[in-house]
């Protein structure tokens, strides 16, 4: 891994290949500062059922893919920011996690701001006509962090540190109804019910880490606004004068 690079792999399942059928629908993968953020089982699932190593969400608890020869996934939407370093992505899993709706609206920006190097926003939308438990996990390597949980200004909190004084740090911002049912190598959101919405901001950097707060349609971190309801905008940047 190279030490200055912050690597970000978002997956839907929207093509099947017959030399990989992994469970990868909605799954993140995050590398940066020479730590493991967000990682996912591989075939070491198919052996030993390994859910705690998912980065992707879960329905009571486990994985879902729909079966072959049925419609995947798809992209409804991608968008460049170049003065952001980043993009926006819009996909749909609602086929293969075989429930209603299954959207995830997820944007990165890279501009480094202060001691961030990286901001991530995601909205997740799950509805179905039964009751489930939502969960909503990251996987990092337990060799290399260590997750804390807190409150922050009405926003639920989750620190994973890494390797040599770095961080991710997120909010959940519709903590509402949400427990936490974290191990000491899973960052675990869980939410029960016929629907389940997930709000949450990540900063990736090193040094003192950034206070968020929270405003009407999102969060505000270093005075770079998120709103969760029109993340295709990007973020937008308040000069203070």
């Amino acid at each position: 891994r190279d030490q200055n690079d912050v690597l970000i792999g978002l997956m839907n399942r929207n093509r099947r290949h017959a030399g990989w059928n992994a469970n990868e629908t909605f799954a993140l993968s995050i590398m940066s500062h020479d730590t493991t953020w967000a990682r996912m089982p591989g075939k070491e699932f198919q052996q030993y059922n390994v859910t705690r190593k998912f980065s992707a969400p879960l329905i009571d608890g486990w994985p879902r893919e729909s079966p072959k020869g049925t419609k995947l996934g798809y992209t409804k939407a991608i968008k460049s920011f170049s003065d952001q370093g980043g993009g926006y992505v819009s996909i749909d899993s609602s086929v293969n996690l075989n429930i209603t709706l299954a959207s995830r609206d997820i944007l990165v920006d890279m501009i480094t701001r202060g001691n961030i190097d990286t901001i991530i926003a995601i909205h997740d939308r799950f509805v179905d006509t039964l009751s489930h438990f939502w969960h909503w996990q990251i996987s990092p390597d337990p060799d290399e962090t260590n997750i804390t949980l807190g409150n922050e200004n009405n926003l639920s909190t989750f620190i994973i540190r890494g390797r040599n004084g770095s961080w991710l740090k997120g909010w959940l911002y519709n903590h509402q109804n949400a427990a936490y049912n974290n191990t000491e190598d899973v960052l675990r959101i869980v939410k029960q019910g016929f629907t389940a919405n997930f709000k949450i901001a990540m900063t990736l950097g090193m040094g003192t880490e950034p206070v968020a707060y929270r405003i009407a349609t999102g969060i505000n971190i270093d005075n770079a606004c998120i709103n969760f309801d029109a993340l295709f905008q990007g973020l937008q940047v308040i000069y203070l004068i």
